[in-house]
């Protein structure tokens, strides 16, 4: 039976319900017990596990079938607005998001309308428009979060609130865990909305297992504040971060829970630190976009200084940014 949790206020319901906040208190859900739902399968999950350095794992997520991990959380959230009768989804996203969304709708014949920042990538862009999607675009990230939810016009699947995006990323652990026979002393992740962090610290909790989360943010985006931080590089606001770049996520208070229970902390990198990171993946074969590099630039910092048993999340593909990558690193 799916249940609907708030862990603020301890409200639970097995109704099917619309929205993504507790109806009591204003929290953001979360979602259990999802036996005998069928998400989407376009092929996602069971991605690589590469070791790059002795002791240091890449997961490769850019290789979901839309080029990045959002896709384990679209196969539920479009998987449960089908269920729920709807026919027309809108999100908002810097790109990867939209992108998945967009797939998952356009496989079951759902339309998908995408809010973007005004200056998301034109690869990204493109690909959205090939999936079908309606683009429009909305002043910086936290303006087209605020305009996408307040669109009536679809069923706003918003992944920053949607708890099954959460639930799509739990099975990352296990795959993790299968991998390397156990469960590592450290998992780094890029993090903005906390879909990914909570969905890791939520599947190492199932597991009884417990790692160090380390949650990357980008210079001029850093929204964790209450968490500890280190500063591996902080010259500039980035740019090359787009999909790191929200200012107030609204799972904020969960994520800084799961750093504390996690030991864990932040750490904080600029664009001079990803394209040196960047630069370090392509030149072996890892296609990672500049959010993805920004996460492993962190993870050989701490292998650097001594850390093992790391892996880091390479969340998408540099790909769609091959027009900007190819003039910052040629």
């Amino acid at each position: 039976m799916m249940i609907f949790r708030c862990a603020h206020c301890g409200f639970r319901t097995s109704e099917l319900i619309e929205g993504h906040s507790c109806p009591i208190c204003g929290a953001p859900l979360f979602v259990e017990d999802l036996e005998g739902m069928e998400g989407i399968d376009l092929g996602q999950g069971d991605t690589p596990l590469v070791e790059f350095l002795s002791g240091l794992w890449l997961k490769l997520e850019y290789l979901n079938p839309t080029g990045s991990f959002k896709d384990r959380g679209s196969s539920l959230a479009i998987s449960y607005a089908r269920m729920i009768g709807k026919t027309t989804v809108v999100e908002d996203s810097s790109g990867n998001a939209g992108m998945s969304v967009a797939a998952y709708a356009a496989n079951v014949g759902m339309r998908a309308k995408i809010y973007v920042p005004a200056d998301s990538p034109r690869g990204k862009l493109a690909l959205l428009r090939l999936f079908g999607a309606e683009t429009v675009k909305a002043g910086d990230r936290d303006d087209a979060r605020k305009a996408a939810a307040d669109d009536k016009t679809g069923y706003y699947v918003g992944h920053i609130t949607n708890p099954f995006f959460i639930a799509g990323m739990e099975e990352i652990v296990r795959e993790i865990v299968d991998g390397l026979g156990g469960a590592p002393e450290y998992i780094v992740t890029p993090v903005a909305s906390g879909t990914l962090l909570l969905g890791i610290w939520r599947g190492l909790r199932r597991l009884g297992m417990k790692s160090k989360l380390v949650a990357v943010q980008a210079c001029g985006f850093v929204s964790l504040d209450g968490a500890p931080t280190k500063v591996l590089s902080c010259s500039r606001r980035s740019r090359l971060a787009d999909a790191i770049r929200l200012g107030d996520p609204p799972r904020k208070g969960q994520m800084i829970d799961a750093l504390l229970e996690s030991d864990g902390y932040i750490y904080v990198v600029d664009d001079d630190v990803i394209i040196g990171a960047l630069r370090d993946l392509w030149s072996r074969g890892i296609v990672a976009e500049p959010t993805s590099a920004a996460s492993y630039a962190v993870a050989k910092a701490m292998y650097s200084k001594g850390a093992r048993n790391i892996v880091a999340l390479i969340t998408g593909s540099g790909l769609k940014y091959i027009d900007t990558l190819s003039e910052l690193l040629y």
